[in-house]
């Protein structure tokens, strides 16, 4: 076959006729189809085999990531796209293709398998990419964005393990925890008067509670800082502010 310092060289000093230079050329255009087919075909995405997966998305370059953002588009959120896939691929086992150009996610829907990797078999497994690819610019020396096998990695749970004896959690998360939850309460009955015996979503306040005990535990937040109680004051004026309303009046 000829190679394609020859055929440029061929082309260059015209040694030769008009066929082997037509030739040459069909060569030259023929090598870049075949280059540029095969990476094409490479960068692909390339499924686990035994795994279940979406037949689409392996024809497309950007595999999952259409239907992701279609359902982001839809339902204004992504996560419940993977519990979805359980259920369309009729598996406790799937793979996602949501990183362009790279190796497929595998999601595993099997809640005990689960707890069976996290408690027993914890050290078949190491962590992902995704928090270290988070939060690794911002935080390169937190755990989060080390891999388990690492000397760092050990240094790092040695200095912290503490931090899970029952002793620090009775005495140092517990009370902080309490302090937040009674604080929930407050604002509820809050709400609850406001309301007046109507439903109201307390989906955020939750979110909000365990952002205020994280922030509490690790940065030493006072409870007049937390969301919680900046939203009960809020609360607290905007109803003291609102007109008297006799019992009964509509």
């Amino acid at each position: 076959m000829l190679s394609i310092a020859y055929v440029t060289d061929i082309l260059d000093h015209g040694q030769t006729g008009p066929f082997l230079k037509h030739a040459a050329v069909a060569c030259l255009l023929l090598g870049a189809f075949l280059a540029i087919v095969s990476r094409r075909l490479w960068l692909y995405p390339k499924p686990l085999p035994g795994i279940p997966y979406n037949v689409e998305a392996t024809g497309n370059l950007l595999g999952d990531i259409p239907s992701l953002a279609q359902w982001q588009k839809t339902h204004g959120e992504t996560r419940r796209w993977f519990q979805a896939q359980f259920r369309k691929l009729n598996s406790p086992v799937v793979q996602v293709f949501v990183y362009p150009f790279k190796k497929p996610e595998v999601l595993l829907g099997d809640h005990r398998e689960i707890r069976d990797i996290l408690l027993r078999r914890h050290r078949e497994f190491d962590r992902g990419s995704k928090e270290p690819n988070a939060f690794g610019a911002l935080l390169p020396q937190q755990l989060l964005s080390i891999k388990t096998p690492t000397a760092k990695f050990k240094f790092h749970k040695e200095l912290m393990k503490d931090l899970m004896l029952p002793q620090f959690l009775s005495t140092v998360n517990g009370p902080v925890i309490y302090q937040k939850a009674m604080t929930l309460v407050e604002l509820w009955k809050a709400k609850a008067q406001i309301a007046q015996q109507r439903p109201f979503d307390v989906k955020q306040d939750l979110y909000k509670l365990a952002y205020d005990i994280i922030m509490a535990i690790s940065f030493g937040l006072s409870d007049e800082s937390s969301c919680t109680r900046t939203q009960l004051r809020a609360l607290l004026s905007e109803k003291a502010s609102r007109p008297a309303t006799t019992e009964g009046s509509s």
